[in-house]
């Protein structure tokens, strides 16, 4: 049902579900309000389920054929999390730094989100399906100062840096990293690292970083009708409605419950 007109001309009312009217829920356990953003929700997913399977790939053997799933539990990521997170304090990374996520759909890039949103940063996914420019424009209009990638899209993201993309600073590639791209990325003034060098130069765990509801989780570029890809700006507060709307809605889900990805082409989106 309409709960009041939107502010600018020509647009329709916003509309909510009739028992919600009065306002927007965004509080997936209303008993437990300090669960307000992405990163409270993982933490308190760890306390209660630690050693409850997160994220499975499936192995592959040797004649080509799938084998079984591999897991890692909630506090095996967890303890990832910790380690590029304070790896990102390291780089100097501030509060509501933009930070992008080169990547098909695989653990490195939950563990990077959850590392982002540890420090309190924003992921700008980036994906070539927009275009050969979309990349580069997303960089800049976005003003990305780190990404991490997968070697795939490393000789890509170096040509974007080396036509210069001034906020970029820091690449972070999940594998382990070549040297002839170090020295090519040294040229575009960017430093280049493998995950596992950018996760051991911690000494001490820096603390994660209290993060308001209305700061933004993610900016989602789309290709719009015309022009330049358009960044939708998503805060945790507006994810977080998406997850309540669907408990609300009569979806009961528990700790047995699996979210299951096919397509592993495209980067994780929301």
């Amino acid at each position: 049902m309409p709960c009041f007109a939107a502010g600018w001309q020509g647009s329709s009312a916003i509309h909510r579900h009739h028992d919600f009217k009065d306002a927007l829920q965004h509080l997936p356990f209303p008993e437990r309000p300090e669960i307000n953003t992405l990163f409270k929700g993982f933490e308190s997913s760890v306390s209660q389920f630690a050693a409850n399977a997160m994220l499975g790939v499936r192995t592959h053997n040797d004649d080509g054929t799938r084998g079984e799933y591999e897991y890692e539990t909630y506090a095996d990521v967890a303890a990832k999390v910790e380690a590029i997170g304070t790896g990102m304090a390291n780089a100097r990374l501030s509060s509501g730094a933009t930070v992008g996520v080169y990547s098909i759909n695989r653990p490195e890039w939950i563990y990077a989100a959850l590392s982002i949103w540890r420090q309190g940063c924003t992921v700008v996914p980036l994906y070539d399906t927009l275009g050969a420019t979309a990349v580069e424009y997303i960089l800049q209009d976005a003003g990305v100062s780190l990404v991490f990638v997968a070697k795939a899209n490393t000789t890509n993201l170096l040509g974007h840096a080396a036509g210069g993309v001034a906020s970029l600073k820091t690449i972070v590639q999940f594998e382990a990293v070549d040297a002839a791209d170090v020295e090519q990325a040294k040229a575009a003034g960017v430093t280049l690292v493998s995950l596992a060098d950018f996760m051991a130069v911690n000494t001490q765990s820096a603390a994660p970083v209290k993060v308001d509801p209305e700061s933004l989780a993610y900016i989602m570029y789309t290709s719009g009708t015309t022009g330049n890809p358009k960044g939708v700006l998503l805060t945790h507060k507006n994810i977080l409605a998406a997850v309540t709307g669907l408990k609300f809605s009569g979806v009961e889900l528990g700790p047995d419950d699996v979210y299951f990805r096919l397509v592993v082409e495209l980067p994780p989106a929301f």
